[in-house]
């Protein structure tokens, strides 16, 4: 739920759209994670402070971005619309720890499977690459409840094999070091027992 790497971003396309991040502790730096793809101007603003423009225009294929800006901030992250379309996917703070510990990116997307995950379509390509861009050395997945779920779901044990395996497959083409831990469901609400999976 919310904005991250994943199924879901923020498309910033008409004049006054802007969502505005309040920073709890103050930040040394930031990333602003977004997708390159059709025409777009954004711009983001530090603590109410003067626009700074950038371009989110691409191809129509859609590439992972991620713009670093080394400035403090003390109260509040704006971005916004300027031109076009932008399509963003996430910021990620800093607290003097840039290159230190360690860094979670949380790509979940509440209601999807396996299947989703796998597909070609545009709004679930740009992970990949998102995934590529950040390197990670661990990838943990938990999947399973909302495949076997009675509604929306009844995936069969074969197919469900079938849709991990083509999962990990491309995971394994965006980085062939990190390892892959899957986390399994046993029993919420309205799914089946995970567990034979």
């Amino acid at each position: 739920v919310g904005y991250g790497t994943a199924y879901r971003q923020w498309n910033t396309a008409s004049s006054g759209n802007k969502i505005i991040f309040s920073v709890a502790t103050p930040l040394t730096s930031f990333k602003i994670h977004y997708a390159i793809f059709g025409t777009g101007v954004a711009y983001y603003k530090i603590d109410g402070g003067s626009a700074v423009n950038f371009t989110t225009s691409g191809t129509a294929t859609i590439v992972p971005a991620v713009l670093t800006v080394a400035s403090a901030v003390t109260s509040t992250i704006e971005i916004g619309w300027v031109s076009g379309a932008s399509y963003i996917q996430g910021i990620q703070e800093f607290k003097g720890d840039e290159n230190a510990g360690i860094q979670v990116h949380n790509c979940a997307s509440s209601g999807s499977t396996a299947l989703l995950w796998d597909s070609t379509a545009i709004p679930t390509r740009s992970w990949r690459g998102h995934m590529a861009l950040l390197d990670p050395d661990l990838i943990t997945i938990n999947l399973g409840g909302n495949d076997a779920r009675i509604l929306g779901g009844n995936r069969t044990v074969a197919q469900f094999e079938a849709d991990l395996t083509s999962l990990f497959t491309k995971l394994d083409t965006v980085s062939t070091i990190a390892p892959i831990v899957m986390n399994m469901q046993w029993n919420i609400g309205n799914v089946l027992n995970v567990e034979p999976w």
